[in-house]
């Protein structure tokens, strides 16, 4: 399977040939046997952009890839509401993001991973964020550009799935 980079590069590709002005929101992945520890084992990716202009707070593009394949682009009456578009292309590739959350003492098994850029007070950078397979369900944050990890312990999901 292609790295998650490589696979969010396509699925850019593939958007913006059907609509050409769409931007990169989001991604969210799973592991189709239901927990993961490694790149590898995210095979499951539904990414979200934002739908071209002129654009509403309404509809997004949707592109699924499972099995090794990507279906068609979407257009979907599903908002994207709180985070900001990512530029492409992102520098730090999902293992490292693996490997940094691991080296911060976050090495439990995770059952969701997202990439976005969270609306929020002091946030500066898109997250990897990752939802560990536990009885908490606590969120591990890892800044694409920093490289800095921080925990959510709330459970609240901020992956959308």
């Amino acid at each position: 399977m292609k790295t998650f980079l490589a696979l969010l590069n396509q699925a850019a590709t593939i958007a913006k040939k059907a609509y050409p002005n769409s931007k990169f929101c989001a991604a969210d992945g799973r592991a189709s046997h239901g927990i993961a520890s490694q790149e590898k084992e995210v095979d499951t990716w539904r990414f979200q952009f934002l739908e071209p202009p002129p654009f509403t707070l309404t509809r997004s593009v949707l592109l699924e890839y499972l099995a090794n394949g990507f279906g068609s682009p979407v257009l979907k009456n599903e908002p994207i509401l709180g985070c900001e578009v990512i530029e492409l292309p992102i520098a730090m590739e999902l293992g490292s993001a693996i490997e940094l959350k691991n080296k911060a003492g976050h090495s439990a098994p995770f059952k969701a991973v997202g990439l976005r850029w969270p609306l929020s007070p002091g946030n500066v950078e898109p997250l990897y964020i990752f939802t560990e397979a536990t009885t908490t369900g606590r969120l591990i944050l890892v800044g694409t550009k920093s490289g800095q990890v921080n925990t959510c312990d709330d459970g609240v999901s901020l992956t959308g799935r």
